[in-house]
């Protein structure tokens, strides 16, 4: 059976979703608005938080540091300046942890680089999150599986060899991990989210939690991934889609990620089971007020024969079903019979029966 461990959650094929609110640089680099962002992420009632870290000048080279960035989006001169305007330190990082404990969710960050790895076991998150662009880092993944603490790899921009390659250094670590369907592309439109690919991962990796970091704008294919298969759901969280910065137009705002939440959890048990359940409710509703019944048309006396001048289909449907008026049309009645009253094998005795119609 596949499941994924985080604390004390376990997360099988028969788990309501587990939903990760993405705070990624969605704060701007504002600690008081991803306070803002991680208490409403609680309110909207997500299972976990996530945020990112980076040594930017350990992650990047000199040249691409220092490289102008004239973006619109930018909150720096350079990328590198831009970078660390969205960076965190300790005390940050350990207040959030604190907001999570208070709430009872669970602190899960990204490391982009071995330094930020020790960082976050440091801090002591619950879970690591291997992003898309680290899906060929197999340093940086045995690093982080030597913390011994779950992880979440996600997949987007990468080709099926690359995922095979991750589980099997994952597996090979003997660490708890989940993998999730992605598409890096923001916003992600339709027709690129490819949600079919879940179950491929389903059928490829059999023991191996399933889930879907989205970053498009609606709401819809994270739905369809849950029916898919997916049990971990990963979407980007921000204050105000007008808010200046790359991924606050595809993220979803506080209201947006509580209905996620709602609906989300509610797939389960409206899938229901896979064999045909009727309740007393359905049978005694609409399909017995409207549906049909074999019943006495006009008073029949004790010896008379019933056919289609004393019997017919009425509703409501409290006697015998219409495919089996073919067994009474010939049979003699054993005993006066008022338009009140149900008909059954017991009040009538053999004739020339018809049979089932």
């Amino acid at each position: 059976m596949r499941q994924f461990k985080i604390g004390t959650r376990v997360i099988t094929d028969e788990s309501v979703p587990y939903i990760v609110a993405e705070l990624g640089s969605n704060h701007m680099g504002d600690f008081q608005l991803c306070r803002q962002m991680v208490d409403s992420a609680i309110q909207a009632g997500v299972d976990a938080v996530k945020l990112q870290k980076r040594d930017n000048r350990y992650l990047f080279t000199k040249a691409f540091y220092d490289a102008p960035y004239n973006s619109e989006h930018a909150f720096a001169p350079t990328y590198g300046e831009h970078r660390d305007k969205l960076e965190f330190g300790e005390y940050e990082f350990k207040a959030v942890r604190q907001m999570c404990d208070r709430a009872g969710i669970h602190f899960i960050a990204t490391p982009f680089e071995e330094r930020s790895a020790e960082f976050l076991h440091n801090i002591g998150v619950d879970a690591f999150k291997i992003a898309s662009s680290q899906l060929k880092d197999i340093p940086l993944m045995l690093r982080m599986s030597k913390y011994k603490r779950p992880i979440i790899l996600s997949t987007g921009g990468g080709k099926y060899k690359d995922i095979v390659r991750a589980w099997d250094v994952l597996s090979d670590a003997g660490v708890e991990f989940a993998i999730l369907h992605c598409t890096s592309l923001y916003p992600t439109r339709d027709e690129d989210l490819h949600l079919d690919f879940i179950q491929t991962l389903r059928t490829s990796f059999q023991d191996t939690v399933i889930g879907f970091s989205s970053h498009h704008p609606g709401l819809e294919p994270n739905i369809i991934a849950v029916i898919l298969g997916a049990r971990i759901l990963e979407v980007h969280f921000t204050m105000n889609r007008g808010f200046p910065g790359t991924d606050h137009g595809f993220s979803f705002e506080p209201g947006g990620l509580r209905r996620l939440v709602e609906d989300a959890k509610r797939i389960p048990v409206m899938r229901g089971c896979s064999h045909k359940v009727t309740s007393s409710k359905e049978r005694s509703g609409f399909v017995f007020k409207q549906g049909r019944a074999v019943h006495v048309t006009r008073p029949i006396a004790a010896g008379e024969k019933l056919g289609f001048d004393n019997i017919g289909l009425k509703a409501p449907a409290d006697g015998p079903p219409p495919y089996e008026l073919g067994r009474y049309v010939g049979k003699i009645a054993v005993c006066d019979l008022s338009t009140s009253d149900v008909l059954s094998p017991e009040v009538v005795q053999d004739g020339p029966a018809m049979g089932d119609l």
